[in-house]
C-alpha cells in the first residue's frame, strides 16, 4: 500500500456501501496520518527547544528562521485537516454525501502531502539542529 492515496475517487450515484467504506477508510488514514506527523513535530520542537537555547546566538537566530517555513507547513496542513472534516458535515442527500466524501478526501490527500514534506525538512532540522549541539 502507497503511504500517499489518490486522491480522486469519482463514485457513482449508484456506489454501495463497500465503496463509500473504501473512500471513508482512505480519507480516514490520510488525515489521521497527517494529524500524527504534525503532533509529532510539535512534541518534537518543545522536547528541542532547551537544545536550541544552549547555542551560540549566531547558529540560534539561524536555525529559529529556518524553523519558521517549517511552522508554516504545520500550519497549512492543520488547515487542509479543517476543510477536510467540513467536506461531509452538512450532507444530506446522497449525492451530497458522495461530493462531499470525495471533497474530504482530497482535503486529507493534500493535508498529509503537506505534514510530510514538512516532516522531512523538521528531520532534517533536527539533525542540523543535533549536529550542531
Amino acid at each position: 500500500m502507497a503511504i500517499l492515496s489518490n486522491p480522486r475517487t469519482d463514485l457513482p450515484l449508484d456506489a454501495d456501501p463497500t465503496d463509500l467504506a473504501r473512500v471513508t477508510r482512505a480519507a480516514n488514514h490520510d488525515t489521521s496520518l497527517a494529524s500524527w506527523a504534525v503532533s509529532m513535530m510539535g512534541v518534537g520542537l518543545l522536547i528541542q527547544v532547551p537544545t536550541l537555547a544552549a547555542l551560540a546566538t549566531t547558529s540560534r537566530v539561524v536555525l529559529a528562521l529556518l524553523l519558521l517555513p517549517l511552522l508554516g507547513g504545520g500550519t497549512r496542513a492543520i488547515l487542509h485537516l479543517q476543510r477536510a472534516s467540513a467536506g461531509i458535515s452538512s450532507a444530506t442527500t446522497m449525492t451530497q454525501l458522495l461530493a462531499g466524501l470525495e471533497t474530504r478526501q482530497y482535503w486529507a490527500y493534500r493535508a498529509q502531502s503537506w505534514a510530510m514534506a514538512t516532516g522531512l525538512g523538521f528531520s532534517l532540522w533536527t539533525l542540523v539542529l543535533q549536529l550542531l549541539a
